[in-house]
Parts: structure tokens; sequence; C-alpha cells
């Protein structure tokens, strides 16, 4: 059997899988983007200049797109890494980078998850930093994993990955799935 093939079949399991988990996911299960372009948000600026691969986009139709593994990644780093807040680390109220040996806040959660998900040969433009308000409508960054099935949320608040409109969040801004360079605004 052919590798193509085999990529199909192991898609379409995977659908199948979302479907089953996730049977209130069948309506509305991927975000919907507005046309216009949004400006970064403020500590994402010199995000593609510091980590040009949280920009990517490979263009290629397939990579891994294994649920389990995602889910074993997103538990892992949310064990291992404490919440920080950038004014006690950096001293500034935002700055996105990749959680230090004291910690990270969300954004630094969401990038490290990326970067390691790319390592693991997911397609960088399935994995998109999105910003939210929180259900006490505070600021929160999360990532989201774009599937056949739809978008899915990883958060460093909540170890089980949710369908995006499962997760009490209102969505604000997500990176281009077109172009991660830019950022779009959330149809909600």
């Amino acid at each position: 059997m052919s590798l193509k093939i085999l990529s199909f079949y192991f898609g379409l399991f995977n659908f199948l899988i979302l479907q089953i988990a996730y049977p209130a996911f069948a309506k509305n299960n991927f975000i919907p983007l507005r046309q216009e372009i949004a400006p970064p948000p403020p500590g994402a600026i010199d995000l593609c200049d510091r980590y040009q691969w949280a920009c990517d986009f490979s263009g290629k139709l397939n990579g891994n797109n294994d649920f389990k593994v995602a889910q074993r990644l997103n538990n892992e780093i949310n064990r291992k890494y404490h919440q920080v807040e950038d004014s006690i680390q950096y001293r500034v109220k935002e700055y996105w980078a990749l959680p230090t040996q004291r910690g990270g806040d969300c954004e630094d959660f969401a990038l490290l998850k990326k970067m390691t998900l790319i390592r693991y040969g997911f397609l960088p433009e399935n994995l998109l930093i999105t910003t939210v308000l929180d259900r006490q409508k505070r600021s929160h960054a999360v990532l989201v994993l774009l599937t056949q099935a739809g978008d899915f949320v990883l958060d460093n608040r909540v170890n089980k990955i949710k369908a995006w409109n499962q997760t009490g969040y209102f969505f604000l801004k997500i990176q281009d799935p077109q172009d991660p360079t830019r950022w779009r605004f959330v149809l909600e």
C-alpha cells in the first residue's frame, strides 16, 4: 500500500475518532475568521524575528496530526512548567518568549507547544497561537491545532484538549493559517 493511501486512511481514522470523542462538535467545528488583517498582540510584534518557526508556513499537504501525540505533549508541558507572569519574570507587562526554568505565562506555554509539535512533524500552519478572553474576561493565549475534524485548543490551564467552541472562551485574534506572520480577527 502506498504512503499516500496510508496517510489518507490515517487522516480518516483520526477524523472519525475525533467525531466520536466530540459528538457535540459536529457544528461550528472551525474557528470563523474575518477577512481583514488584525494587528499583532502587543507581545507578538517581534515574534517572527525572534522565533522564525513560530511564523513558518510549510506549504505541505500532509504532516503529523496525531491527536494522541498532541494530548501527551500538552499534558507534559503543562506539568513541567509553572505559571509566572511577565511582570515578575521580565519586569514588563507583556513579553512573548519560551518558558524559562522559572516558568512562563500562557503565550510562553503556547509557543513551547507549537515548537515541540513542529519537531514532531506537525505543520506549523496547523498550529496557530490565538488570543482569547477567558470566562472572567481576562486576556489569555492558547495554541490552536487545526485538523480535518476541526480546531482544537491546547491550553496551559486545562490538560484535556478541547474543541475551540467547548472552551467557554471568547476568541479575539489568531495567526493567519495562510500566512502565520499575520494575524486575523475571529468572527464571534
